[in-house]
């Protein structure tokens, strides 16, 4: 299994310093997938998802995680709902 994170997901900063989680794009996507699976979900939903498999992220990197959907028109904003902000299903 540790083989498996340093090849895929862990990125060494350098030296002693030791790794940093790395998500690329397809990860992200890949990840999203499966959480939302067929019904939308709301934003906050996604990262309740995530954490449940074990991805914490920070405030910085919810942002670009939402830009990212974003760009991928994946997000549907219900703006008579007080800005609520759903994840579209991607399968």
């Amino acid at each position: 299994v540790e083989e498996i994170g340093k090849l895929y997901f862990l990125k060494s900063r350098g030296g002693s310093y030791g790794y940093m989680f790395n998500l690329t794009q397809e990860t992200v996507l890949m990840l999203t997938a499966i959480c939302v699976k067929e019904e939308k979900i709301t934003l906050k939903a996604l990262f309740e998802e995530y954490n449940k498999r074990g991805v914490f992220l920070d405030k910085e990197s919810k942002e670009l995680v939402v830009k990212f959907l974003e760009k991928l028109n994946l997000i549907d904003k219900k703006s008579d709902s007080g800005d609520a902000q759903y994840v579209k299903s991607i399968l």
